[in-house]
C-alpha cells in the first residue's frame, strides 16, 4: 500500500504546474557571471559541459571542440548551460537549475527523500532567490524579504 501512495505522489509531482517551461539559451557554455545569461557567444568552442562527480566535486570538465579536456574549479564561474541549453548555477559546492527569472528567481533541483522501509522517491525541490546573483533560500517569501545584495564567497 504504501508504494502505491508513493507512486501516486510521483505522478501528481509530474502533473505540477510549476513543472512547464525552463529558462534556456545557447548550450554548453561557462557563465562566468549572471549578466552573460543576456550575451550570445559567437566564439563558442565548447562541445561538453560536465559537473565534477563525487571525486571531481570541485571541478567543471569541459571538453573542447578540438577533443583536448579541461577542469576549472567551480569557485571561478557563476554557472553554465547544458547541451540542451538549461541554464545552471553554483551556489555553495551545488549546482540550481534557473527556471523562471521575474521578480523572484525560481530554481529547482532534485532531491532524494525515503519514504518507506527502502523506497527513496526523487522529487523536485523549489528554490528561489531575490536576483540571480543574492543568496538562494527555500520560500518566496524569504527570497523577497532579503536584501538581494551579491554575495562575497
Amino acid at each position: 500500500m504504501k508504494r502505491y501512495v508513493a507512486f501516486a505522489f510521483i505522478l501528481l509531482a509530474g502533473c505540477s504546474p510549476k513543472a512547464g517551461s525552463t529558462l534556456t539559451l545557447q548550450p554548453n557554455r561557462l557563465l562566468y557571471a549572471s549578466a552573460d545569461i543576456n550575451r550570445v557567444s559567437l566564439v563558442d568552442s565548447i562541445r561538453r559541459i560536465k559537473p565534477g562527480g563525487l571525486l571531481l566535486g570541485r571541478t567543471v570538465k569541459v571538453t573542447l571542440r578540438d577533443g583536448t579536456q579541461k577542469k576549472i574549479p567551480q569557485h571561478e564561474i557563476w554557472g553554465y548551460s547544458d547541451g540542451k541549453g538549461n541554464v545552471w548555477r553554483h551556489f555553495r559546492k551545488s549546482f540550481y537549475q534557473v527556471v523562471r527569472v521575474s521578480e523572484v528567481v525560481e530554481y529547482v533541483v532534485t532531491r532524494s527523500r525515503i519514504v518507506g522501509q527502502g523506497v527513496t522517491v526523487y522529487e523536485p525541490v523549489w528554490l528561489y532567490s531575490k536576483t540571480l546573483d543574492s543568496q538562494i533560500v527555500g520560500s518566496r517569501k524569504r527570497a523577497l524579504k532579503t536584501d538581494g545584495e551579491p554575495l562575497s564567497d
